[in-house]
């Protein structure tokens, strides 16, 4: 299975920076930030927008760098 988030992992390598780093960007733990690019959780829309602005990603641009189906469904446990 491919990793998610291709694009936005290739952008990281491309500025060097790593998820240790994006984590301190976003004012965040690395484990809040290795669940999302893993794609175990939702990108909270703030964060999406501040990644927009590190890096630089034209607003219309997001679902390119944050697509859905990167995000593993979650199940219900009843």
């Amino acid at each position: 299975m491919a990793k998610p988030f291709k694009e936005l992992r290739k952008l990281m390598y491309a500025e060097g920076i790593d998820q240790r780093c994006l984590a301190k960007q976003l004012g965040k733990g690395t484990t809040y930030v290795s669940y999302r690019i893993r794609g175990l959780a939702p990108w909270d829309m703030s964060d999406v927008y501040a990644l927009c602005d590190l890096f630089e990603i034209p607003t219309n641009e997001i679902p390119v760098y944050f697509p859905r189906e990167d995000i593993t469904p979650r199940t219900s446990q009843v």
